[in-house]
């Protein structure tokens, strides 16, 4: 799964709608888990034991019913023991790669270049605000003198 910051739903709706997109298409290429080597079928969405009539998209990560939930979602069901698979207890050779992953120079370029776009709309908008600003003192000082 891509590692990367998780856009502020608050503050850039359409970019954390992106991410979200994003997290659920790199989902779907996982299609087991191993655990000592041996490949684990993951369950997908609708064929989970509790949820044999699932209707609509998964609450919890938003996937459609067939596709694979978004790992660490509280709905997607345990292969092997048929458990919620964020608290069942198996563990799986996936588990151990829980370390932080390092952006490539790629990726890190990406997310500054992003970072200074943000910069640059915040410096502009407050460019227009100090103009305001200025206006408004200037109005006043005339109607002082």
């Amino acid at each position: 799964m891509t590692d990367k910051i998780i856009p502020d739903p608050k503050t850039d709706p359409e970019r954390f709608k992106a991410y979200l997109e994003q997290q659920k298409h790199e989902a779907q290429e996982i299609d087991h888990w191993h655990a000592n080597g041996n490949p684990i079928p993951r369950v997908p969405y609708g064929e989970e034991a509790d949820h044999p009539r699932a209707v609509g998209d998964c609450h919890d990560c938003g996937v459609r019913i067939g596709q694979y939930h978004v790992p660490g979602c509280d709905v997607e069901a345990c292969g092997c023991c048929g458990g919620q698979a964020i608290s069942c207890g198996c563990t799986f050779d996936e588990d151990e790669e829980d370390e932080e992953e390092v952006p490539s120079d790629q990726e890190m370029i990406c997310i500054l270049l992003d970072d200074v776009e943000e910069l640059q709309v915040d410096v502009k908008m407050l460019r227009e605000r100090i103009t305001v600003l200025e206006t408004i003192i200037l109005r006043q000082k005339a109607e002082e003198a």
